[in-house]
């Protein structure tokens, strides 16, 4: 296909700012009645009819003929159409005065627009002319790598200031060469074509308060990388929309290479909306395989845009990393949008592998809320032919003082935590060294490790981590050993306000909360625990010296019908010895001091506590 003609540019044209075309909206000689009225619009070529465009700004009629023309018909009513070039609108309307509103269109972008007016007669057809007056945006249109290059060519030798471009991509191809745009520009590439990068760098290097928004177009990489198909920083803005993707890019690790096989945000803004997507990248024995934000970067998806089947050894779909003095990144989750299908391993035998999903360090903070999910993400996979390190977080990893809220109808399910010998932590969401987790509402569900929905906890000696939850279901998680709904580890507290956990199973001990040792804690001031199951504590277990605390709430034994827990021993608690630490009672005082009102021992029958009572 011709490209347009331009001085500057060679074979490639720019279409000059506020060009005045007219586009001719002409009768057609099909009979009419006498008691019919009608407004015909020609937007075709051929004998006796009126170009779709005048042809004196040395526009070529290919790319017209790609163009989506929307009219828009007001007056006694109103109408609106949406068609080709070449197509005929003909259609009846009452008599009187017509307001005629043209808007030209690539890929759902405005190319030019016009307005105009007619009198409509009864009983003929009505002809209107309209002046089109194109945006002030420059135009290129690009059908291949020639193309792509002059472009990218004159783009990138621009001076900084506001000007806005538009690459108007009408065909697949492979480049080698990327943009770096000027400072301040706006561009928007569209186009529901591929562009295939075979270079060593950024396809797009965003920064300096850039705005680049990606329509339908897909970027796609090649297995020997450098660096991520797209870079976003200094304040740049990446939006993509329609079906845009960033897809298939390795990085392999080196001196060199960056992490975030996608996309890498630092002090940037990154969108996807829509049905966008990032898939298919690699962040090999580094983070972020799919999207790597750091810095005071904010990344935000909705709609249903998706980050699926990445790989790395942190963080497979996203990686998100702040900084508590220095910088705080946002990661947001919301409406329908998912992260599915992304899978953490390396070849480090000594080596941890987190966040399947998402992994957020730093002291930054992530939150999924409406619909948003987060499913079918692994921790683990194969390390020569075996399968060592330490996994955890098949969902979600959130450590370091991060903090991960989750609200509405939200879901983490369905996904794996497993080093090979049924361990790793938290299948569905592993909060550790100072994480902060807070459930507002959402399912954690059909999650599968050692505590299958969450775990909670920190090494010896780490920093406390936190499992705040007021609403929302962890239910139907499963694990080979201990706490299929949640396991509280060293330095880890679970403060259950609201919400239930329900289904869950533990092969061994604590089929909805097990409490590994002295430093891990308990506190029940609401809500729920039903329907689990394990060998020793169908509800709750206690290990030596740890401590459960309730207030107000409900853990089902066996006498709880279809609500019950059941296990061998301890239906609804079991109490490994009197070191521990079980009681009923009240929080009083300005320093909430903890007054008991009796020990709990190990039982099978219903604990329905209200206010220490």
């Amino acid at each position: 296909m011709k490209t347009w003609k331009h001085e500057a540019m060679r074979s490639i044209a720019i279409i000059g700012i506020f060009a005045v075309i007219a586009l001719a909206l002409s009768a057609c000689f099909s009979p009419w009645k006498e008691n019919e009225a009608f407004i015909v619009i020609n937007l075709g070529g051929g004998s006796g009819r009126a170009l779709a465009w005048d042809p004196k700004t040395g526009v070529m009629p290919e790319f017209l003929g790609l163009l989506d023309y929307e009219i828009t018909l007001s007056g006694a009513g109103s109408k609106t159409f949406t068609v080709k070039s070449g197509n005929t609108i003909r259609t009846s309307v009452s008599p009187g005065l017509w307001d005629v509103k043209v808007e030209a269109k690539y890929d759902e972008v405005l190319f030019a627009t016009g307005t105009g007016s007619v009198d409509v007669i009864m009983g003929q057809d009505n002809p209107v002319t309209i002046k089109m007056n194109e945006t002030d945006w420059i135009f290129f249109v690009v059908a291949n790598a020639n193309d792509w290059g002059y472009a990218i060519e004159f783009i990138n030798g621009s001076q900084s200031g506001s000007q806005s471009y538009v690459i108007a991509v009408i065909d697949s191809f492979s480049a080698s060469n990327g943009i770096n745009l000027p400072a301040y520009f706006n561009l928007i590439i569209c186009g529901g074509h591929t562009v295939k990068f075979v270079g060593t760098s950024n396809l797009l290097n965003i920064t300096s308060g850039q705005k680049v928004t990606m329509r339908d177009l897909k970027l796609q990489g090649h297995e020997n990388n450098k660096q991520s198909l797209v870079r976003v920083s200094g304040g740049g803005t990446f939006i993509m929309e329609g079906s845009a993707s960033v897809s298939g890019n390795t990085i392999n690790y080196s001196q060199e290479s960056t992490p975030g096989g996608g996309v890498y945000v630092v002090d940037g803004n990154f969108i996807m909306k829509d049905n966008a997507s990032v898939s298919n990248n690699k962040a090999n024995n580094n983070n972020g395989g799919g999207v790597y934000i750091t810095g005071n970067a904010q990344f935000t998806m909705m709609d249903k845009a998706i980050v699926s089947g990445n790989e790395a050894a942190q963080g497979g779909g996203v990686y998100a990393v702040s900084n508590f003095l220095t910088s705080f990144s946002t990661f947001t989750m919301m409406n329908s949008a998912s992260v599915s299908g992304n899978v953490v391993k390396g070849n480090d035998p000594d080596g941890n592998y987190y966040g399947g999903g998402v992994f957020v360090t730093g002291g930054g903070e992530f939150t999924m809320k409406d619909n948003a999910s987060v499913s079918s993400n692994v921790a683990g996979g194969n390390i020569s032919d075996g399968i060592d390190g330490g996994y955890e977080g098949g969902g979600v990893n959130v450590t370091d003082g991060s903090i991960f809220n989750m609200r509405d109808n939200a879901s983490v399910s369905d996904n794996t935590c497993n080093d090979g010998n049924g361990n790793g932590n938290g299948g569905g969401v592993n909060v550790t060294e100072g994480g902060i987790f807070n459930m507002y509402g959402g399912f954690i569900s059909r999650n599968k490790a050692n505590g299958g929905g969450v775990a909670v906890g920190s090494g010896p000696g780490g920093d406390e981590a936190i499992f705040n939850m007021s609403g929302g279901t962890v239910s139907d998680n499963i694990t080979p050993w201990d706490g299929g709904g949640v396991i509280i580890f060293y330095y880890g507290e679970f403060n259950m306000s609201g919400g239930t956990v329900s289904g869950n199973i533990a092969l061994e001990d604590g089929g909805g909360v097990y409490v590994s040792d002295e430093t891990s804690v308990f506190t029940m001031t609401g809500g729920t625990i039903s329907g689990n199951k394990a060998d020793d504590g169908g509800g709750v277990w206690l290990a030596s010296y740890s401590t459960f605390r309730i207030v107000t709430g409900t853990v089902y034994g066996l006498n709880g019908g279809s609500l019950s827990n059941s296990a061998s021993r301890g239906a609804a608690l079991f109490v490994t010895n009197t070191n521990t630490i079980a009681q009923r009672g009240t929080f009083s005082g300005a320093n909430g001091a903890w007054v008991s009102a009796g020990n709990l021992t190990t039982t099978n029958d219903t604990l329905r506590i209200s206010n220490g009572q």
